[in-house]
């Protein structure tokens, strides 16, 4: 059996009768040696142990920004219209987004996100969007949730999402002057 070290090539004989030994975790337990420059084995300390071939942990930033974009979708005649403020949205020529002919930016504005925290403002209709940032997952997304508050505070629409980084994800159903507000929420680091 041959084994490599990032400096040291190492040649080890091995039985025949015990190579129908090795199981994944006596093969996994390699990894916690590390090689002497005379080639012997040498166990690792075991919080060093610990920590080989585990993914880092991600960064748990205390604040991240949020842009949210609150958008009037309706539909009509004249051919399909997107607001040219709103800049390149691909989300607007897939299903159900494009089942609305017209799009027309109402506000844009970014927000800083706290860990653990609640963050309220209102939006067009009167209504007002509440966003939470919970954590960074493992594979480096965020975990947050956005709930539409009635007029009294009291939760009408929730969300939980886990959003990658620069990809936007919708609130959307509120009515509003002829149409349905869509708000489009892109968490950033």
């Amino acid at each position: 059996m041959k084994l490599l070290s990032r400096t040291k090539h190492v040649s080890h004989a091995v039985r025949p009768s015990l190579v129908a030994a090795v199981t994944l975790s006596a093969v996994a337990s390699l990894a916690v040696l590390t090689w002497s420059t005379a080639g012997q084995a040498l166990p690792r300390a075991p919080a060093e142990a610990a920590t080989v071939g585990a993914p880092a942990a991600p960064v748990q930033p205390a604040r991240v920004s949020g842009e949210v974009m609150v958008l009037l979708a309706t539909q009509g005649d004249g051919g399909r219209s997107i607001d040219a403020a709103i800049g390149p949205l691909l989300q607007l020529g897939k299903p159900p987004f494009n089942a609305y002919s017209h799009w027309k930016l109402l506000d844009r504005k970014t927000v800083s996100l706290d860990r653990g925290k609640s963050t309220t403002f209102a939006v067009a209709n009167g209504r007002s969007l509440q966003l939470t940032y919970a954590e960074v997952t493992a594979d480096r997304r965020f975990r947050v949730s956005a709930a539409m508050l009635r007029e009294d505070g009291s939760s009408l629409q929730k969300v939980n999402v886990v959003a990658a980084t620069q990809e936007p994800f919708f609130l959307a159903g509120q009515k509003y002057q002829g149409g349905t507000l869509f708000i489009g929420i892109t968490v950033k680091p």
